[in-house]
C-alpha cells in the first residue's frame, strides 16, 4: 500500500474517529459529574454516614473517566487488531495492579476510600497507555490517522453495541435498587454485604466476558469470508465451553462462598452473616449469565445489533421491577430511605 493510499485509509480514519469520540465523552463526564457530584450522591440514596465516603471515591473516579473509557475501547480494539493475547495480558495486568495498589494505598499508606479509587484509576491507565503506544506503532490496518467526521460510523457503532449498553445499564440500575432495598432493610451493613457479592460476581463473570471478547473477531472474520461451516463449528465449541465454565463457576461459588466473603468481612460480623447467606442464592445466577453474555457478543460480532439486543429483556424486567417497588412502597416501606432522601 502506497503512502497516499495509507493516508486515506478509511478503516484507520474510522478507528481514530471512534477513539476521539470516546475521549471527548471521557472529558465531558468528569466536568458534569464534579459539578453535580453532591446532588448525584444524594439522589442515589446515600445516607449521612455514607455520603463523605461516596463523595471522596466518586470525585477521584470522575477524574479518571477519560482513561476509564479509553481502556474499554482499547481492550476491544486490540483484540480486533489481531492481538487477543496482548489484550488479555492488559486486562489481567490492570486488574492485578488495581488489587495491589488498593492494598498499598489503603493499608500501609492509610489513604482510606480515596486510595481505593486511586488504585482503580491507575489500573485504567495501563490498558490506555499501552493501547495508545500499540496503535501509534502500527504501520497498517487499525492505527491513528487524521479522522474524518462521519456520524454514520458513530451511529452504527452505537447501534451495534446497544446490547452491551443495555446489559451494563441493567446491571447498574439493578445494583442501585439492590442498594436501596438493603439500605431500607438492614442499613449500611446491607450495602456492604451486597457490594461484596457484586464485586465477586464481576470477578467471576470476567471469564465469560474475556472469552466472548476474544472469540468475537474470529466469528466476525469467518462470517465476513462466508465460511459457514467453520462458523458453525466455532459456535458449537463456544456453547460447550460456556456451559462447562458456567457449571464450574457455579460449583466454585458454592464451595468458596464463605472463604471469599471472609476475605472482605470477618466471621461473626453482621456484614459477613448477610453476605454469606445471600451468596448461596446469588450463585445460581452464574448458571445463566454466561450464555446471555456470549449471545450478545456473538450477534454483535455478526454486526447484528438488533438481535444482539436480546438483553433488552433485562431492561424490561428491570422496569417492571421498579414499577412494583414503587407501587408497593406504601405497603412494605422498602423504599423509605430513598423516598425521604436523607439529605441535609
Amino acid at each position: 500500500m502506497s503512502h497516499a493510499q495509507e493516508k486515506e485509509n478509511p478503516l484507520a480514519q474510522d478507528f481514530t474517529l471512534i477513539i476521539c469520540a470516546g475521549m471527548t465523552l471521557g472529558l465531558l463526564i468528569p466536568v458534569a459529574g464534579i459539578i453535580f457530584i453532591e446532588s448525584i450522591i444524594w439522589k442515589l440514596g446515600a445516607s449521612r454516614l455514607l455520603f463523605p465516603y461516596c463523595r471522596e471515591y466518586l470525585f477521584v473516579i470522575f477524574l479518571f473517566a477519560p482513561p476509564g473509557i479509553l481502556q474499554v475501547l482499547f481492550q476491544n480494539l486490540i483484540v480486533t487488531a489481531g492481538r487477543p493475547g496482548f489484550g488479555m495480558v492488559l486486562s489481567v495486568s490492570a486488574g492485578a495492579v488495581n488489587i495491589l495498589l488498593d492494598y498499598i494505598f489503603m493499608v500501609p499508606l492509610q489513604m482510606g476510600i480515596r486510595g481505593s479509587a486511586l488504585g482503580t484509576g491507575i489500573g485504567y491507565l495501563i490498558p490506555t497507555v499501552a493501547g495508545i503506544c500499540f496503535f501509534i506503532r502500527k504501520k497498517e490496518g487499525l492505527r491513528f490517522r487524521k479522522p474524518r467526521l462521519d456520524f454514520r460510523v458513530l451511529t452504527e457503532s452505537c447501534f451495534n453495541g446497544f446490547s452491551e449498553m443495555v446489559s451494563q445499564m441493567a446491571t447498574a440500575v439493578t445494583t442501585f435498587f439492590f442498594n436501596m432495598v438493603m439500605m431500607g432493610l438492614v442499613g449500611e451493613n446491607g450495602i456492604a454485604a451486597i457490594t461484596i457479592m457484586i464485586y465477586t460476581q464481576f470477578m467471576l463473570i470476567t471469564l465469560y466476558i474475556g472469552f466472548s471478547m476474544g472469540v468475537a473477531p474470529v466469528i466476525s472474520y469467518n462470517y465476513g469470508v462466508g465460511d459457514r461451516q467453520r462458523l458453525k463449528k466455532i459456535f458449537r465449541i463456544c456453547i460447550f465451553f460456556i456451559v462447562a465454565v458456567s457449571l464450574v463457576v457455579f460449583a466454585l461459588s458454592m464451595i468458596l462462598g464463605a472463604p471469599v466473603v471472609s476475605d472482605f468481612a470477618p466471621e461473626g460480623t453482621a456484614v459477613y452473616g448477610i453476605a454469606r447467606e445471600g451468596f448461596g442464592i446469588f450463585s445460581f445466577g452464574f448458571l445463566f449469565c454466561g450464555i446471555n453474555i456470549f449471545a450478545s457478543a456473538f450477534y454483535t460480532a455478526l454486526s447484528n445489533g438488533k438481535v444482539s439486543a436480546v438483553p433488552l429483556a433485562e431492561l424490561i424486567t428491570m422496569v417492571v421491577s421498579v414499577a412494583f417497588i414503587i407501587c408497593y412502597n406504601n405497603i412494605y416501606k422498602n423504599m423509605k430511605t430513598f423516598r425521604t432522601g436523607d439529605t441535609p
